[in-house]
């Protein structure tokens, strides 16, 4: 192939990459269930559950004016699906998880629906340092304390594949160059 080509090949691919959708926000993946350890501790009557969800997430934020009470990295929640006992459960935005604590819910409530039904996820800093899953009537008979295992899937920036792409296209080109320079003896 000739110089032209090669260039024409590698401006294309760099057209159709900035043509595609930007890179999602990182997604952070949760399985929870019952906590009956706590449930049984603090005498309470625990409803059995199944809960996993992806979280879409921003980039850490730091958060905690001296209002708060804490300083610390926070990622805002920008959506919500998965499921709860079965039912396909989905939240919008609002609330936010803590990379420094397990990726959990303190200082903030998350609300999302599972079969029609509304549902909160929080964080009980009070008695038991646990996390809850409940109907908006906190305590009630829809109600248990979760273990809560969360994981950190994190999707490459933009801007780091447009670095590769532009260094993979430079090299493409320099090889042209390389392979088509006559040799002089």
């Amino acid at each position: 192939m000739t110089i032209r080509l090669h260039a024409i090949f590698v401006v294309g691919v760099l057209l159709l990459v900035l043509s595609m959708q930007p890179a999602k926000a990182d997604t952070i993946h949760v399985v929870a269930g019952t906590d009956s350890a706590m449930c049984a501790a603090v005498d309470a009557s625990c409803l059995p559950v199944s809960f996993t969800a992806d979280f879409m997430v921003t980039p850490p934020t730091l958060v905690g004016p001296p209002a708060f009470g804490f300083v610390s990295n926070v990622d805002f929640i920008e959506s919500m699906s998965g499921t709860l006992n079965g039912f396909s459960a989905v939240g919008g935005s609002g609330g936010w998880l803590m990379p420094d604590n397990n990726y959990r819910p303190i200082f903030a409530i998350i609300n999302f629906t599972a079969d029609g039904l509304p549902w909160q996820i929080g964080f009980d800093d009070l008695i038991t340092g646990d996390t809850w899953l409940g109907q908006p009537t906190y305590g009630g008979p829809q109600f248990s304390y979760l273990v809560w295992n969360a994981t950190l899937v994190q999707t490459p920036e933009p801007s780091s594949l447009m670095l590769l792409l532009l260094g993979t296209g430079a090299l493409l080109v320099g090889l042209a160059l390389f392979k088509n320079k006559p040799c002089s003896y």
